[in-house]
């Protein structure tokens, strides 16, 4: 969030706020893991970005006046977006792509 530097303090508590509320989703996320609601291989720090990206950007959108049935739609394309990358299967392997770690993320944290 933009803040002219008197008003610097208002930003850096939002983004604490959005940080934690991050984290609290990526711990609760784990624990579906654990519990076996989500697969082993899921990404529960990216998932929780993902959706913290999405519902930020939702409200933002709410805020500039987008409409209900505007902001629905754009919730039915994310979840079929999620589903289809659950479904795609990886050539070579047997997990599917969007439900675990991306070839890009695993590539990176393998050097």
């Amino acid at each position: 969030m933009a803040c002219s530097p008197e008003n610097a303090g208002v930003s850096e508590i939002l983004a604490a706020g959005r940080a934690a509320t991050e984290r609290a989703l990526a711990e609760r996320l784990s624990r579906a893991v654990q519990d076996g609601d989500l697969p082993d291989e899921v990404d529960t720090r990216a998932l929780a970005r993902f959706v913290m990206v999405l519902s930020e950007g939702f409200a933002v959108h709410a805020a500039a006046g987008a409409e209900r049935d505007e902001l629905h739609a754009s919730v039915d394309i994310a979840l079929q977006t999620v589903t289809a990358l659950c479904a795609r299967d990886d050539p070579g392997s047997t997990q599917p792509v969007g439900c675990g770690k991306s070839a890009s993320h695993a590539a990176s944290t393998d050097r």
